[in-house]
């Protein structure tokens, strides 16, 4: 999966660590069944488009016509931010940026299940040829118990890349860990939490100087991307409060695959897009980061890393909106880079 260069999109939030997690009363009466309101309306909905035409012709006709006349509605609208967002690209990738030292770390999680060495190699390679690598980025791998060789593939890993960054180091995400399930937000959860105990507990690193990348075994940032960050961190400290950084995404690396279904791979880029257009809406405060994303430590901490239940699925918008809420318990604010 490629990564572009430009921080299109920083959702901002204020926090507070003391804020109550579970709910009560009356509170956990309206949660319980807004949680259910999604799947009431979709049953409304198939059950309408299945029987309302035999006994409501007009309605279901009139119905039909006012979604079609949404859609195309919604269609354009998505096309301008598109192009929105693929002119503000094509900007962003000449636009000078400032000459800056690095005073932030940025801490690379991998998860990873079963993934060839050739495939972490290359994601590793390209990391390794950016500037700041020596000095400012801390690789996690994120291993998975339930593979077998997963110690050795870390190990390995470690020794060959070792030199090449800041620092190479593994955690192991042990399997049937109660309430979670299997999938990248629960081996994101563990990994973030070693690197949170490993690097600001265990070695004394400063939380603040910790910025905690979440991303695919196979995702491909450009070094734009991170410097671009530095720049805007170095600019509002504040930030580590606050602020998610998401980039728009484009999957070509086995786009061309012949073993991936052809259906899956005009699906991916249609989302491609789709997440283009959401992050170039200026008039909107909520945007969702797409598969990979940038969080400050001390926010990511304060959110409790990322939910490792089934409510965790999928990740990058479960962590938005984690975010979002928290960020309306407490009245914040957003903005977009």
């Amino acid at each position: 999966m490629g990564e572009d260069d430009l921080a299109v999109g920083v959702e901002e939030t204020s926090v507070d660590s003391s804020l109550p997690i579970s709910l009560s009363g009356a509170d956990r009466k309206w949660y319980n069944w807004l949680k259910r309101l999604p799947a009431l309306v979709d049953y409304i909905t198939i059950i309408f488009c299945a029987i309302g035409p035999w006994l409501f012709f007009y309605v279901a006709m009139w119905a039909l016509f006012a979604f079609l006349v949404c859609f195309q509605i919604l269609s354009i609208m998505q096309g301008a931010y598109l192009l929105k967002g693929a002119l503000a690209l094509r900007k962003g990738v000449k636009e000078e940026l400032p000459e800056i030292l690095p005073k932030h770390y940025f801490a690379i999680v991998i998860p990873n299940y079963k993934e060839d060495l050739s495939t972490l190699r290359s994601t590793l390679d390209h990391y390794a040829t950016f500037a700041w690598a020596k000095e400012r980025f801390l690789v996690i791998l994120g291993m998975e118990g339930g593979e077998a060789e997963c110690e050795e593939k870390a190990t390995t890993l470690e020794s060959e890349y070792g030199d090449k960054f800041a620092t190479v180091v593994h955690s192991v995400h042990p399997r049937g860990l109660p309430g979670e399930t299997a999938g990248k937000h629960s081996n994101e959860r563990f990994a973030g939490q070693f690197a949170y105990e490993h690097f600001v507990q265990d070695r004394a690193f400063d939380i603040d100087s910790i910025i905690v990348c979440s991303m695919d075994s196979d995702t491909l940032h450009t070094e734009r991307y991170f410097m671009k960050i530095e720049a805007e961190m170095q600019k509002n400290p504040s930030h580590v409060y606050n602020t998610i950084f998401a980039s728009p995404f484009y999957n070509y690396q086995n786009m061309y695959d012949p073993q991936v279904p052809g259906f899956n791979a005009n699906f991916d880029q249609l989302w491609a897009m789709l997440s283009l257009g959401i992050l170039a809406r200026s008039n909107s405060e909520f945007k969702f980061p797409a598969s990979s994303y940038c969080v400050p430590m001390r926010f990511l901490r304060d959110l409790d890393f990322w939910d490792g239940g089934p409510e965790g699925i999928a990740e990058d918008e479960h962590m938005a909106l984690k975010a979002f809420f928290r960020n309306q318990w407490k009245g914040g604010n957003s903005h977009h880079l």
